[in-house]
């Protein structure tokens, strides 16, 4: 797990091995988009890093990773993303799927329902 501190003018370092890890150079830019309670989207995340910088899901596994144990973000649930993350990785359902279903699960939820075939894979969906 990799950490990092804010400074007082509001900026983050993001660790060599981070930077390594997702072959991020000067100049790249971050989207980090947070809802008015804080929340970090982490969905939209996901797909940014799948389809516009090509992450392969082992990649993104790795990345989400290390995001959800960094203490200084916040998360909605962070134990309903990390079983989403669990589920991610062993599956084809997409990430925002899986977490659908983790968060529904979290809250009291037996089964979510679903017309996505592959959504439908995950144990917390029932296909309809």
């Amino acid at each position: 797990m990799e950490t990092t501190t804010l400074t007082s003018k509001g900026q983050l370092t993001l660790p060599k091995a981070v930077r390594d890890k997702l072959h991020l150079k000067t100049g790249d830019r971050l989207r980090v988009e947070v809802t008015k309670d804080g929340r970090v989207v982490l969905c939209e995340l996901v797909w940014v890093l799948e389809s516009g910088y090509g992450y392969s899901r082992d990649q993104l596994g790795e990345f989400m990773e290390s995001l959800l144990h960094t203490r200084q973000f916040e998360f909605e649930s962070r134990d309903a993303a990390l079983a989403a993350l669990r589920q991610y990785r062993q599956g084809k359902a997409d990430f925002a799927d899986a977490l659908i279903g983790a968060a529904n699960r979290s809250i009291g939820c037996k089964t979510t329902v679903t017309f996505d075939r592959k959504a439908a894979g995950l144990d917390t969906f029932t296909l309809l």
